[in-house]
């Protein structure tokens, strides 16, 4: 688990877990200035989604993070395949509304990997935008980051995973 994401907002942790959760084989990251690092951009491979760029924020501030952009010809997923389980807990508040069926003219479910995919960038817009969720309900800055960098910008990133969560 990273020690910059608040206790309170860390996913549990589920044995054998994707790449996707710990950043893949060998991942990289440069520590920002005041962490003792050079404090310039950092590049961090993150597996099969590309790298992530993180750009230092002005005064302090928490690193902006850059979604990944992905070539949608390397996309090895399958219909069958389903949510990473990092991704599948962050999107639970999502389900509120985009259930099966969806519910409060949501229009369309947001339970499998197959209706996340089929709506990616919309489903990036509106959570980059904060257009949704809707209140009363929010996603949490962990929710929304995991959420983001799996997306990739406009959701050209979302790779589903072999097996479910257990």
């Amino acid at each position: 688990m990273s020690d910059d994401v608040p206790p309170a907002e860390q996913p549990p942790s589920v044995p054998g877990e994707s790449e996707f959760e710990n950043g893949g084989a060998g991942a990289t990251e440069e520590l920002p200035r005041e962490l003792g690092g050079s404090g310039g951009m950092i590049e961090r491979e993150t597996g099969a989604a590309g790298s992530e760029t993180v750009e230092p924020a002005a005064g302090g501030a928490p690193p902006v993070i850059v979604e990944p952009v992905c070539d949608p010809a390397n996309d090895p997923s399958t219909p069958d395949m389903v949510l990473p389980c990092a991704v599948s807990s962050a999107l639970y508040v999502c389900r509120y509304c985009h259930g099966d069926p969806p519910v409060k003219a949501a229009g369309t479910s947001y339970v499998t990997f197959a209706d996340i995919k089929a709506n990616a960038p919309l489903i990036y817009g509106v959570i980059k935008s904060g257009t949704m969720p809707w209140p009363p309900y929010t996603l949490s800055a962990w929710q929304k980051s995991t959420v983001l960098k799996w997306l990739g910008k406009n959701g050209s990133c979302a790779i589903g995973a072999p097996q479910g969560c257990q």
